[in-house]
């Protein structure tokens, strides 16, 4: 098992956000985290990338409690985290920020070709690869984040919300980069996704979180059935769904 957490509960002040949430992931594996606004899904994420700490619980990555280890760290340790709104350096250039993400890798040739891959996946990102990350649009910034973190080659990545503030054809786009990278690299992916439909056809498995605590979890088959998944969302099924019975 690549991620492990268990039984995790986090608090925002005297406001719990977690209760006892438990969720695996294995290598190689795209699991996606499901739930209505102020679920807790993004609180998921941000505890595990280290952001937040837990008030009780473990995570476990790559064999190694990670629970109370610095952000850094656990970037180091190869879990990489695209927040939902995007973190660009604005007074650096788009190849400036790409090669942030190359950083930490001691493949200097590996990480040049993977540089100009990148550029490839995303032509408008090498249109403008000598502008400053500030010019962008919020779209362009978005792919820039993603873009960087896939540079970084984690063993995990953890994204928040990637389709967000994105065209429909820029998200397709992207999530057909995300599959081609999970298929040459191995790669695992943990994905937090407001809209169900995206996720569903994406995922191995999928957690669904409602008030702070996992309500369902399965594969996409299992958990796509419309009225359990609006059960898990909302705690009671659509009207339409109470006239069928």
């Amino acid at each position: 098992m690549l991620l492990s957490v268990e039984n995790m509960s986090v608090y925002h002040g005297q406001v719990r956000a977690l209760r006892g949430v438990s969720l695996h992931v294995r290598q190689g594996e795209t699991v996606s985290i499901l739930g209505p606004n102020g679920a807790g899904k993004s609180t998921l994420l941000w505890t595990i990338a280290g952001a937040l700490q837990p008030r009780s619980g473990n995570i476990v990555f790559g064999g190694r409690s990670i629970t109370h280890l610095p952000s850094e760290t656990i970037a180091r340790l190869g879990l990489s985290t695209v927040p939902e709104r995007r973190r660009v350096f604005s007074s650096l250039t788009v190849e400036e920020n790409l090669r942030l993400g190359l950083w930490a890798r001691s493949d200097r040739r590996a990480g040049n070709h993977d540089l100009h891959q990148i550029l490839d996946y995303f032509p408008r990102l090498a249109e403008r690869r000598r502008s400053l990350a500030a010019r962008l649009s919020g779209g362009e910034q978005q792919m820039l984040v993603i873009a960087r973190a896939l540079l970084s080659r984690p063993r995990l990545i953890a994204l928040d919300e990637p389709s967000f503030g994105l065209a429909p054809m820029v998200v397709d786009h992207v999530y057909d980069i995300l599959r081609d990278w999970r298929e040459r690299q191995n790669l695992t992916l943990l994905i937090v996704e407001q809209t169900a439909t995206r996720a569903l056809s994406f995922s191995d498995r999928v957690y669904v979180l409602r008030s702070g605590h996992v309500e369902q979890v399965g594969s996409p088959t299992e958990v796509c059935d419309a009225e359990r998944l609006e059960e898990a969302y909302f705690g009671f099924p659509s009207s339409e769904a109470r006239d069928r019975r």
